[in-house]
C-alpha cells in the first residue's frame, strides 16, 4: 500500500503557483450574492483548449444577526430563505448545513461554471460562450455539484451530484458541443455522490464506480445509512460485492420509502430531455 502511495507521489508535481483559481476570479450569478467556494472541477479538452467545469458555491451576502441561503423552486426560480440567528429552531452545528424546524438545507447553492485556458494554467470565463449550468427539477433544488467529465465515443458524459430535500444522488448529462445538453436524470440514488465514468468500454459496458459517503452532510440530507460501494456497468474492482457487479442501480435500503419526486426522477432516466445552455440565470426572490 505504502509503495503505491510513494509511486503516486513521485508521479505528481504540484504547480508552484497554486491556486490557479480563487473565489475572486469568479463572478456570482446573482446581484447581492457572494461566491464562497470554487472547487472540484471536471477537466476536459474541447476546441483545442483545456476546460474546467467548476463547482461554484454561493449565497447572499450575510447580514448581521441573520442566516440566509438560496434554494431553487421546482419551476427553476430561486428563493432566498432567511432566519434570525437567535431563533431556537435554528441549528448551525455544521457550517455546510442549516437546520431549521426539523429540515436540513445547505448553507450555499452550487451550480456548474465553465472556464477555459490556452496553456492549462491561466483560466478565464469566456464571454462568447454559455458558461453556467444550473440545477433543474425537484431532485436538484439544493444545487448541482462536483461534476466529472468523460469523453466516450465522441460524447461528453457529465456525472454530477444532485442535491435536494430528497437526498444526495448522482445525475447524468450528455453533450457533444457544450451548448446543448441531454439530461438523463438520476442514475444512482441517495445517498451517493460523484460517479466518474470510465473513458473506455469493456464488453459493451461503461463502468462507473463511486464510494457513497459514510457520514457527513450527504448522509444527513439523505436520511439513511449508505451502502459501502456502488457500481454500475460491470465493475470488477475488489471493493464491489457480487450482487452489485454488472447491475444498473446500487443496492439501496433507506430508512424511509423514497419520496414521489425521487421516484419521478428515477423514472425520468428513460425519458431524457434536451436543453440549450444559456448565459441567463434563474430569477431570485426572498
Amino acid at each position: 500500500m505504502w509503495r503505491l502511495v510513494w509511486d503516486l507521489l513521485a508521479m505528481v508535481k504540484r504547480f508552484e503557483k497554486n491556486p490557479i483559481l480563487t473565489t475572486m476570479d469568479i463572478q456570482p450569478s446573482h446581484p447581492g450574492w457572494v461566491v464562497e467556494c470554487v472547487l472540484n472541477p471536471g477537466v476536459f479538452r474541447f476546441e483545442g483548449k483545456t476546460w474546467l467545469l467548476l463547482r461554484v458555491a454561493e449565497r447572499p451576502v450575510q447580514l448581521a444577526g441573520k442566516v440566509s441561503f438560496p434554494i431553487m423552486r421546482d419551476d427553476g426560480s430561486m428563493r432566498v430563505l432567511e432566519f434570525d440567528q437567535k431563533d431556537p429552531n435554528l441549528r448551525l452545528n455544521d457550517p455546510r448545513i442549516v437546520g431549521y424546524n426539523g429540515m436540513n438545507y445547505l448553507s450555499t447553492y452550487s451550480h456548474l461554471r465553465l472556464v477555459c485556458s490556452e496553456d492549462g494554467v491561466h483560466f478565464t470565463e469566456p464571454t462568447d460562450f454559455p458558461t453556467k449550468i444550473f440545477g433543474k427539477g425537484a431532485l436538484e433544488t439544493f444545487g448541482i455539484e462536483d461534476c466529472r467529465v468523460s469523453l466516450i465515443e465522441g460524447v461528453y458524459h457529465l456525472t454530477y451530484t444532485q442535491v435536494s430535500e430528497n437526498g444526495v444522488g448522482v445525475g447524468l448529462m450528455q453533450t457533444t458541443d457544450w451548448r446543448n445538453f441531454t439530461r438523463k436524470g438520476m442514475i444512482l440514488p441517495p445517498p451517493t455522490r460523484i460517479a466518474p465514468s470510465s473513458r473506455k468500454k469493456s464488453a459493451g459496458n461503461t463502468t462507473a464506480c463511486t464510494a457513497p459517503p459514510a457520514s457527513g452532510w450527504a448522509a444527513i440530507l439523505s436520511g439513511s445509512p449508505p451502502p459501502t460501494t456502488s457500481c454500475t456497468g460491470g465493475c470488477t474492482t475488489a471493493s464491489c460485492t457480487p450482487e452489485r457487479t454488472g447491475g444498473t442501480v446500487p443496492v439501496w435500503a433507506p430508512e424511509q420509502p423514497p419520496s414521489a419526486p425521487l421516484l419521478a426522477g428515477l423514472k425520468s432516466i428513460t425519458a431524457p430531455t434536451t436543453t440549450t445552455a444559456t448565459a441567463s440565470v434563474p430569477s431570485s426572490s426572498t
